[in-house]
């Protein structure tokens, strides 16, 4: 089996933190040293014929032969039992807007940035047994709280 290797630099806080949620979730991983010779041109190497060009946010990860950025502990999950799954992140489970308004806004929720997600990024909402698509809003950032209003699937389909 390919194995998962975290380019990226010790320094890095984004690199730091998807090491710790690797080793929190049991998963093993080689750290390459982007800012060394022979390390920057495998990183760029993988990047250029993975399609990743210009500006880079680390770590960039070679997730079992798929090079990614940032990816998701959901990610790497999904690729090292050998599933592909789409390349968006699952949201945590959203809870429901706070106020006395709740009972007349059952579909307002507030969904908190899970860690790694970026604005631009496709989050997965689920609920009451239906999936939703979120993008990061610009401005966000991992641990932010965002208020959404989702459908209402109780309403008749035209």
């Amino acid at each position: 089996m390919a194995e998962l290797i975290i380019y990226g630099r010790d320094g890095c806080g984004m690199c730091r933190h998807f090491k710790q949620e690797c080793d929190q979730n049991g998963i093993q991983w080689r750290m390459v040293d982007c800012d060394t010779d022979g390390g920057g041109r495998e990183m760029w190497a993988k990047c250029g014929d993975a399609g990743i060009t210009g500006s880079v946010g680390l770590p960039i990860v070679d997730v079992y032969g798929e090079v990614m950025m940032r990816p998701s502990i959901a990610d790497v999950q999904a690729r090292r039992g050998g599933s592909r799954s789409t390349t968006s992140r699952r949201a945590p489970s959203p809870a429901p807007a706070p106020g006395p308004a709740r009972a007349a806004s059952l579909n307002q929720l507030s969904v908190t940035i899970p860690p790694g997600a970026a604005p631009g990024d496709k989050l997965t909402i689920s609920r009451d047994g239906q999936e939703f698509t979120l993008s990061v809003p610009e401005g966000c950032k991992p641990g932010d709280k965002v208020n959404v209003s989702l459908p209402d699937s109780r309403a008749p389909q035209q």
